[in-house]
């Protein structure tokens, strides 16, 4: 019993030896089998990437082989027209600057049609028309240069821009050489462009605004200037005054400010001196009712420094400012109906109201205008 129990014993240990080899060997391979599908899986991935990567590098080339022939035309284009420029630069060298826009056949043209009807006479409608094209010409390229300016000065391209712009002046300067023909044919146009401070534009404005045998005062050019005391705009009626002429006017004035210190202006003095007895009447309380006026208008914002002077009794800076300048083109406007009534009619214009009625006993006579002996009705 004993020697059969020994060998029982060797035999169940050889037998647990074998299956433990068994599974070590198993353990094994499936481990390898792991290693072998994780390299696979590994490379299976490194391949997938290098195929999207140079999916994309082949996808970059053509995008940039595409991309070639645009940024070469952009290039060549800014080129040309560089070159355009410093050409029109050294041509115009002597004479003024002329924009590289004036080689453009149809600009030529259209100078050629403004000429001609300059020379053959414009009806008041056209000049009218061409007053108002001037304006919104130089404000497109105003607005228009300073965008230039700004893409330049952000080292972006800004040839086509710089280009419009050069257009935009040129058709300006054509304009306003019209409308001069327009007012250098008419003795009134000719003694508006004798004053400091007015223009081809807007001497031709007030021909073609303004129609003197409508007009027997100078108060009918101030009502129609809207530049008339109490005149008032009411809802559901007809706007009492010309717009086009009222911004004619408000220019005008602007005009004899910036001229009033220059040596031969008259009327930019005139607003001077008007300011300065303005302030002073306004230091003295004198427009504490209008003040008060506006206060209860209700349109002054509650935090502006506007608020802060006409609670004190007192009109702001820009009030008596606008005063003033109204009050110098008011009496330009007269001047000009004076010149133009007595160029039409050949006697002596009627006093404004507040001379020939009113308490304003000095009369300020029209500069550079000899007026005729007979007179006329008063």
């Amino acid at each position: 019993m004993g020697y059969d129990s020994t060998i029982s014993l060797e035999r169940a240990i050889m037998q647990d030896g074998a299956k433990t080899h068994e599974r070590a060997m198993k353990y094994d391979s499936t481990r390898r089998q792991e290693r072998a599908g994780i390299v696979d899986s590994t490379k299976h991935v490194e391949r997938a990437i290098n195929e999207d990567s140079n999916m994309y590098e082949e996808r970059a080339k053509k995008m940039d082989s595409a991309r070639k022939p645009e940024r070469a035309k952009k290039q060549d284009r800014n080129i040309k027209h560089e070159r355009a420029k410093q050409q029109a630069r050294r041509e115009g060298a002597g004479s003024g600057t002329r924009s590289v826009a004036m080689d453009n056949e149809k600009v030529r043209k259209l100078d050629k049609d403004i000429r001609r009807a300059a020379a053959e006479g414009l009806s008041r409608q056209e000049a009218r028309y061409l007053v108002d094209m001037y304006y919104q010409i130089q404000e497109h390229r105003i607005a228009t240069a300073a965008q230039g300016r700004a893409l330049g000065e952000a080292g972006e391209p800004n040839g086509v821009i710089e280009y419009l712009t050069a257009e935009l002046a040129v058709l300006e300067a054509e304009i306003k050489k019209a409308l001069l023909a327009y007012a250098g044919a008419d003795p009134v146009g000719r003694w508006s462009l004798s004053i400091c401070g007015i223009g081809p534009v807007i001497a031709a404005g007030l021909l073609a605004h303004i129609d003197i045998e409508k007009a027997p005062t100078a108060g009918h050019v101030w009502s129609f200037a809207g530049l008339y005391p109490g005149q008032e705009w009411k809802k559901g009626q007809k706007r009492p005054w010309n717009a086009a002429l009222k911004t004619l006017c408000w220019k005008i004035g602007e005009s004899f400010v910036k001229v009033s210190g220059n040596e031969k202006d008259v009327y930019g003095k005139v607003y001077r001196r008007r300011k300065e007895f303005e302030q002073g009447m306004n230091e003295r309380g004198d427009y504490a009712a209008q003040a008060a006026e506006k206060l209860e208008g209700g349109r002054i914002g509650k935090d502006t420094a506007a608020r802060e002077w006409y609670s004190q009794g007192k009109l702001p800076p820009a009030h008596i400012h606008s005063r003033a300048k109204r009050y110098a083109t008011k009496l330009f406007l007269a001047h000009w109906h004076q010149v133009a009534y007595e160029a039409r009619y050949g006697e002596r214009a009627p006093n404004p109201y507040p001379v020939a009625i009113g308490d304003h006993a000095h009369e300020i006579a029209a500069p550079a205008w000899e007026r005729p002996e007979r007179p006329g009705r008063q």
